[in-house]
């Protein structure tokens, strides 16, 4: 078709490096980027950067271009503001030792069935929330909770690919494995388990599930060795340990990568975390049960792990606040990318620092999420911006953010969302769980921008605890489920409890329209609720494109246009040569 002419990249303009802001944000808009986007049925081909990608994109045939865009648009209208729903009440206020009240689940990830199966952590009890009724239900965590009273210690959360069932892990005695078909769990602690009786398992820091539906456990900072669960095998027989230490044997050499996530081809990348060594970037090849290592250019300690859509890994900065890596396991090499000069954190004069000596350095990012746009969206945690990285470009991008901490907070600590990865709400909006800022985090993809959500019921100068959830996980129905962790505090500047502990739905409710050009309302109004249709209608001699549908996601766009014509010849040779016809209503496939 013609208009797939109008999404190609144009070329560079000459005197653009193509590395400054105003050419990632202004300037283009990648085929993928563009086509994807409009795919998700997200508005937002209004943006200042696509109106300008419509002058720039086709040199040949600009007029042409400018039609067909002006045909295929997705128009941006109001959006009704996102809200928080708090009323699921998780627990009571229990005691866990010392007087502190803590914490309930530590992660969760949606099962087959489209529930979420949560962790438990110090609670010993499964969670299970059914988003069909918006109910929390809890089963017994069996052998996770035994032999170390209150805490299975359980960290992780992960869906079985082509499986459904949910891998919990690692705990404090071993991995446990939830069955939606039958709701059971089934906890193994393997023979061969580095566990030692009383204390938090150390020995493994993160999991993750791999293609072929194995758990990679992956060493934290007490010894090194990788973990390899298989939750199909024997029990006893379940966990093969690989000994990862140095030629000296001394453990030493490795440990504390904490993460690891999926690479091209299946591989898990693990990028180092810890001080004992960080001279290496490490892989599992899961296709053969191989291990291997990169050097890591001059030594750079990672605050994450980030997989790319293009088969790459992006490594968050922490020890060189400046400098991040990207992993490519196709040539084996780790490539240092330098975050914007004007990135400034949360430290004595913006510095990404604890100290003024600058010895004590902060992790201006914490974690990330790859968009439907294709890029990474970093989420800060020290910086006093977000970014936004493109893997077509390996280039960051700043976005100021206007977040302030309470003033019973110490902004030194430079803490703003939680240490768990985002959630994306409906191929739109980025969810953040809240650390020390005390509020819900929302970034909308459509415009790039922060906007910040409490809870209805919240009066004026509250804020959420910072530990009161411990992840945000995606609905299947596109709404935002946060998993209570902490009890639910509104007043950051004392130690007051409310009655419990309480899950988190992030969530749209209605959608606002607006009538169209050359059109009225029809049967909508202006306030359309979730899950609900209606049809605009339009003046004499013209036609709606669409139904209105309202979902977590916004609305397909509808708008009136007058009926298609086809070109006759002379008019397809007037085009061609640039002149005018003096209508648009024409097919787009030319």
């Amino acid at each position: 078709m013609w208009i797939d002419a109008c999404f190609a990249r144009p070329p560079r303009m000459p005197g653009s490096t193509g590395t400054g802001v105003e050419n990632i944000l202004d300037d283009t808009v990648s085929s993928k980027r563009f086509q994807e986007t409009r795919r998700a049925d997200v508005h937002n081909a209004a943006r200042p950067r696509n109106a300008r990608f419509v002058a720039l994109g086709n040199i040949m045939f600009p007029r042409l271009c400018a039609l067909l865009l002006s045909l295929a648009a997705i128009s941006a209208p109001a959006y009704s503001a996102l809200d928080v729903d708090i009323s699921v009440a998780a627990k009571t206020a229990m005691q866990m030792g010392s007087g502190h009240e803590c914490c309930l689940f530590n992660e969760g990830a949606v099962a087959s069935d489209g529930k979420v199966v949560m962790a438990p952590f110090m609670g010993g009890e499964i969670g299970v929330f059914d988003p069909s009724d918006d109910t929390l239900t809890y089963f017994s965590a069996g052998d996770a909770g035994s032999g170390y009273p209150h805490n299975p210690g359980c960290t992780l959360a992960f869906t079985i690919p082509n499986d459904g069932r949910v891998i919990i892990g690692p705990c404090v005695k071993g991995v446990g494995v939830w069955d939606p078909s039958d709701s059971t769990f089934t906890f193994t602690t393997p023979t061969n388990w580095p566990y030692i009786y009383g204390q938090v398992n150390h020995d493994f820091g993160g999991l993750a599930v791999m293609d072929d539906g194995r758990a990679l456990l992956v060493p934290d900072n007490r010894h090194a060795m990788l973990g390899i669960f298989d939750p199909s095998a024997n029990p006893a027989d379940s966990l093969t340990l690989i000994d990862i230490s140095g030629p000296d044997g001394v453990d030493h050499h490795l440990g504390g990568f904490r993460k690891a996530v999926r690479a091209a081809n299946g591989k898990m990348v693990m990028c180092p975390v810890h001080w004992r060594d960080p001279t290496k970037v490490c892989i599992f090849d899961p296709s053969d049960d191989t291990y291997s290592c990169i050097a890591n250019p001059d030594g750079i300690r990672y605050a994450s792990t980030v997989a790319m859509p293009d088969g790459r890994v992006l490594c968050l900065p922490a020890s060189d606040p400046m400098r991040a890596a990207v992993v490519d396991v196709e040539t084996n090499t780790v490539s240092a990318v330098f975050l914007p000069s004007t990135l400034t954190c949360t430290g004595t004069g913006g510095m990404c620092y604890n100290d003024d000596a600058m010895t004590s350095p902060m992790a201006p990012f914490i974690e990330g999420i790859s968009t439907p746009d294709g890029r990474i969206f970093l989420q800060p945690f020290a910086a006093n911006q977000l970014a936004l990285f493109d893997p077509e470009t390996d280039t960051f991008t700043l976005i100021d953010h206007q977040l302030t901490f309470p003033s019973s907070m110490d902004p030194h600590l430079g803490k703003y969302f939680n240490h768990k990865p985002p959630a994306l709400m409906a191929n739109r909006t980025i969810v953040m769980i809240p650390n020390q800022v005390g509020v819900i985090g929302v970034f909308d993809l459509a415009t790039d921008t922060l906007d910040t959500l409490l809870p209805g019921s919240m009066a004026q100068g509250e804020y959420l605890h910072g530990g009161a959830f411990s992840k945000a996980v995606t609905l299947n129905d596109g709404r935002v489920f946060l998993v209570p962790y902490g009890p639910y505090d509104t007043d950051p500047s004392t130690a007051a409890v409310e009655a419990g502990y309480f899950a988190g739905i992030v969530y749209r409710a209605s959608c606002d329209l607006a009538p169209p050009e050359n059109g009225n309302l029809g049967s909508c109004s202006t306030t359309l609720p979730v899950g609900s249709t209606c049809s605009f209608a339009c003046d004499d001699g013209y036609e709606v494109t669409a139904d209105i549908e309202c979902g977590q996601g916004g609305f397909v766009a509808a708008t009136c246009l007058k009926p298609l014509v086809p070109l006759t010849c002379c008019e397809r040779n007037m085009m061609l040569y640039g002149f005018e016809i003096g209508r648009d209503n024409y097919p787009s496939d030319l």
